[in-house]
C-alpha cells in the first residue's frame, strides 16, 4: 500500500504524463501563474476581512492601509501628487504676480528719477460730456507726472470742478483740465438742434483755424468752402495741364445747418462777455456735424478726403452772388 502511494507522490513531482514539472505542494513554479494565484488569494483575503462581522463601531469611513491593494496605493499617491502639483502652480502664479508688479513699480521709479515731480487728476473711467463736475468720485485719479509735462490748466483738486460739467468726452489717461469743464448753461447752449427730416447729418474734424476759430455753435449757419491743389495724372505722375485741373477753391455750399460741435470754444455767455475755450489747446481738432442732402454730402466728404475745407459764418441774411470757382488765372481778377 505504500509502494502505489509514494509512486503518486512521484508522478506529481513529474508532472504527470510527460507535463511540466511542479514543486511540492502544487505550486507552479512558472512566474505568470504564481503571481496571479498570488493576487486571487489576497483578493480573496480582503473579501472575506471586509465582510466579517465586527462587534466594533466604524470610526472611519477609510479603510486602513493594511487593507488596501497596491493598486489603491498607487492611486491614492497619484491623487496627493496632482494635488501638489496644484498648490505649487497657485503658488508660482502668485509669486510671478508680486514680482512683475514690484518691477514695473521700480522702472516708474527710475523713469522718474531726478525729475521734478507733480501730482495731476487723470481720467480713469470714460467720461461723457455733460457729466457734473460733482459726480467724478470713481472716475479721476491722481497721478505723479515730471512737471514738465503738466498742463497749464490741469486740475488739482477736484473740488474744482463743482458747478461745472465736461464739455466734451474725456478718454482714460488724459489729464483733467479747467478748460474742459464749462457752465451747464454754456453746453445747454452748444447742444444739439433738430435736424430736419428730408436731411443727413455728416461729420467733417477740422482744425479751428478753419472753423471760424472754433466760435461755433450748434443752430449757426456756415458755408462750405471747398479747397484743392493742381491734380496730377494718375498714368504718368506727372502735374496735368493747369485749365484741366488747376488749383481750385469754391463756395460749395451754402447755408448750411450745424447741428452739434464737439470741441471748441463756447458761446459767449448772455452778459456779452467771452467765454473760455472748452476744448484746451488751440491746436485741438474740432468735430462739426452738419445737416445736408445726399448729393452735398458726397460733395463734401470728397473734399474732405482729397482737399481740405473751410466754414464761414453764413446766416440767412447774407448774400451770396458773384460766387465762382478761384484758380490762379481769376483770383485776381
Amino acid at each position: 500500500m505504500e509502494l502505489p502511494r509514494l509512486l503518486g507522490q512521484r508522478a506529481g513531482l513529474q508532472g504527470g504524463a510527460g507535463g511540466p514539472a511542479r514543486r511540492p505542494g502544487g505550486l507552479d513554479h512558472r512566474p505568470g501563474l504564481l503571481r496571479q494565484r498570488v493576487v486571487r488569494r489576497l483578493r480573496d483575503h480582503r473579501q472575506r476581512v471586509l465582510h466579517q462581522p465586527s462587534s466594533l463601531p466604524v470610526r472611519c469611513h477609510h479603510r486602513p492601509n493594511d487593507l488596501l491593494t497596491p493598486f489603491d496605493q498607487h492611486e491614492e499617491y497619484a491623487m496627493n501628487r496632482r494635488v501638489l502639483g496644484a498648490l505649487v502652480a497657485v503658488l508660482l502664479a502668485a509669486m510671478g504676480t508680486f514680482v512683475l508688479l514690484a518691477y514695473v513699480r521700480s522702472a516708474e521709479d527710475r523713469a522718474l528719477a531726478g525729475e521734478q515731480v507733480v501730482q495731476v487728476l487723470t481720467v480713469r473711467k470714460a467720461i461723457a460730456a455733460g457729466t457734473p463736475g460733482d459726480a467724478l468720485e470713481g472716475f479721476l485719479t491722481v497721478t505723479k507726472v515730471p512737471a514738465k509735462v503738466q498742463a497749464n490748466d490741469s486740475v488739482t483738486d477736484v473740488g474744482e470742478l463743482d458747478g461745472k460739467v465736461a464739455a466734451v468726452d474725456l478718454v482714460p489717461g488724459e489729464q483733467v483740465l479747467s478748460s474742459r469743464f464749462i457752465a451747464p448753461e454754456k453746453l445747454e447752449a452748444k447742444g444739439a438742434v433738430e435736424v430736419p427730416e428730408d436731411l443727413q447729418e455728416v461729420t467733417v474734424p477740422l482744425t479751428p483755424e478753419r472753423a471760424l476759430a472754433g466760435r461755433i455753435k450748434a443752430g449757426d449757419t456756415v458755408g462750405v468752402v471747398t479747397s484743392f491743389k493742381q491734380m496730377e495724372d494718375w498714368t504718368t505722375g506727372e502735374a496735368n495741364s493747369a485749365k484741366k485741373y488747376p488749383e481750385s477753391t469754391h463756395l460749395t455750399l451754402e447755408k448750411v445747418l450745424v447741428t452739434h460741435v464737439q470741441g471748441g470754444v463756447a458761446p459767449p455767455s448772455g452778459d456779452g462777455e467771452q467765454a473760455e475755450p472748452a476744448a484746451g489747446n488751440p491746436g485741438d481738432a474740432l468735430l462739426v456735424t452738419l445737416a445736408l442732402d445726399a448729393p452735398a454730402v458726397e460733395r463734401l466728404v470728397f473734399a474732405a478726403e482729397h482737399g481740405t475745407v473751410w466754414l464761414s459764418n453764413d446766416p440767412e441774411t447774407a448774400p451770396t452772388d458773384g460766387t465762382k470757382v478761384q484758380t490762379r488765372g481769376t483770383v485776381h481778377e
